[in-house]
């Protein structure tokens, strides 16, 4: 049998070597152009999918929150009281120990009218029945450890009663 070839035979020149290698590698890279794209997509749905779950454990982690914070407030201010005990305790601890030197340096001889103590200070309004019982006290408070400095800012002697008067204002650290 005998074929009929209508085309003629064709010269394979550049330009047609050139659009079929275009035309095999343009697939090709169009097919991997898709291949890509839908990987992308497949993908987008996992990482949708870890959106949501996350939004709801926020959700529910905040539920969580919401519930505890009466408690945690009440927590909270259960620790501030707590701390604010322990400065309380410590200071009282200070002031006691100051009151039972300035009693201790006394001996009797002194009667106190009035006594203040705070962090940096001591102030004594006291009485006594001489100047040299006076001049006693003040120098055993100089001996103290904690004595800073003394300043006596009124003394009066009321010859009358024999009462000697004095504001001690006792500097400490």
């Amino acid at each position: 049998m005998s074929s009929i070839n209508f085309f003629q035979e064709q010269q394979n020149n550049i330009i047609d070597r050139l659009v079929q290698w275009t035309l095999t590698y343009g697939r090709m890279v169009i097919m991997v152009t898709y291949s890509v794209a839908l990987v992308a997509f497949l993908y987008r749905f996992t990482v949708d999918y870890r959106l949501t779950n996350l939004h709801d454990q926020i959700k529910n982690d905040q539920i969580i929150v919401n519930a505890m914070s009466d408690s945690e407030s009440l927590f909270r201010n259960l620790q501030a009281r707590l701390q604010l005990i322990g400065q309380i305790n410590s200071t009282s601890a200070i002031t006691v120990n100051r009151l039972k030197d300035l009693i201790e340096i006394s001996q009797g001889n002194i009667t106190f009218t009035d006594v203040s103590i705070s962090d940096k200070s001591e102030l004594a309004v006291i009485s006594t029945n001489s100047i040299e019982q006076l001049n006693s006290f003040v120098t055993n408070i100089k001996q103290l450890k904690y004595v800073t400095d003394i300043n006596i800012e009124n003394i009066q002697n009321k010859i009358s009663t024999g009462q000697v008067n004095a504001v001690l204002n006792i500097t400490t650290n």
